[in-house]
């Protein structure tokens, strides 16, 4: 009888790095900190909180689009293209890869139709935490998102 899906998925450790891990739907996902730290257990939560609230990832339709897809044709047809200034890229390319990076490492396998208003605040208070003020952070996540 084959076994059922765990209804939150529980945290292992991973002993290279010494921090912890979830496996959901065969894909594993790292949190910053040493494992049980506080700084790892408020990252797990949160991510628990998160699978809650979007339900468990459907694996159901593999050709749909993912938010990692989606970037890389924005970056391909957009970013490369348009923003460039005598052959070399310009500044706008590093606000585009900052602003998008924490799109990419939260949310970059899941199906673009999950991606949420959640989702995009969380990714916000990442690049705040990450020591990019408030001014940047929404003129880069506004124009990032305002194209795609």
């Amino acid at each position: 009888m084959p076994r059922g899906k765990k209804p939150i998925p529980s945290y292992l450790r991973y002993k290279p790095r010494n921090c912890g891990r979830v496996r959901v739907g065969g894909k594993d996902f790292y949190f910053p900190g040493q494992y049980d730290s506080p700084e790892f257990l408020e990252a797990y939560h949160r991510f628990v909180a998160e699978f809650v609230a979007i339900g468990r990832p459907d694996s159901s339709n593999p050709a749909e689009r993912t938010i990692n897809k989606l970037i890389w044709e924005f970056w391909q047809q957009v970013v490369k293209k348009r923003y460039v200034k005598h052959g070399q890229p310009t500044s706008e390319q590093h606000s585009y890869r900052t602003a998008l990076r924490p799109v990419r490492e939260l949310y970059g396998s899941l199906p673009t139709s999950r991606f949420t208003p959640l989702a995009l605040i969380t990714c916000r208070r990442q690049l705040v935490e990450a020591g990019y003020g408030s001014t940047s952070t929404s003129s880069e996540s506004g124009s990032a998102f305002s194209g795609v």
